[in-house]
């Protein structure tokens, strides 16, 4: 039987706008841009009770990073099924302390991140096959909250829908807009630079209107 886990991990990599500007760095566990993917695959356990019962599902995490690197609080944004997300958890909660705290203009500060998880027990399942379905609910979701003017709410879910299938960037941009109408001029112009420069996930003209914005409103 195989056991299959897939993670879609928010830690989005800055080598391109923060190093060119060196305005805003993300959060990073062991000083490594994968080091919560690594950390979640070398610790997250499927438990016996997941395998005996075959369970798949998903569940979604948004943690607050402090400026010392400590996880100051955790939310459960979502899940499957309770097993599931008690194994995540327990996965995350073990990284507090270890982190390097996001930084803007050299100074650290406290920030969100989050931990989309999929797990499939199953003996032929790959743990691919709903992702882009979930992804995609989260994304309308996230269009649906902006324009009930709720700002906070839906750059969740942007972030959540990207992290979730970043082989398609459209949420990635919309958070990015979404960054502008909040004022945020700096991180809302890290995830334009992020998608200019994508090689998968972004298509040729939504790299061009990344872009575009970056010359008109990231000088």
């Amino acid at each position: 039987m195989r056991y299959i886990l897939t993670l879609a991990i928010s830690l989005l990599s800055f080598a391109s706008y923060a190093q060119t500007n060196s305005k805003y760095e993300e959060a990073i566990l062991n000083r490594d841009p994968m080091g919560l993917r690594m950390h979640m695959a070398r610790t997250l356990v499927i438990s016996d009770e997941i395998r005996l019962q075959g369970i798949k599902g998903d569940a979604l995490f948004m943690f607050k990073v402090d400026t010392t690197g400590f996880i100051d609080s955790i939310r459960m944004m979502y899940t499957t099924h309770e097993l599931i997300a008690a194994q995540a958890l327990d996965a995350l909660q073990r990284t507090d302390g270890r982190w390097t705290a996001a930084r803007r203009n050299g100074k650290y500060q406290s920030a969100w991140m989050y931990v989309p998880v999929k797990i499939d027990a199953s003996k032929n399942g790959n743990g691919l096959t709903d992702i882009a379905p979930v992804a995609d609910s989260f994304y309308k979701a996230g269009l649906n909250t902006l324009q009930k003017g709720k700002h906070q709410g839906a750059m969740h879910l942007f972030n959540a829908a990207y992290n979730l299938n970043p082989a398609n960037a459209q949420p990635l941009y919309d958070l990015a807009q979404t960054y502008f109408k909040t004022r945020d001029k700096d991180i809302a112009c890290f995830y334009l630079e992020k998608i200019s420069t994508m090689i998968r996930g972004a298509s040729a003209e939504l790299k061009e209107m990344a872009a575009a914005d970056m010359a008109k409103n990231c000088k």
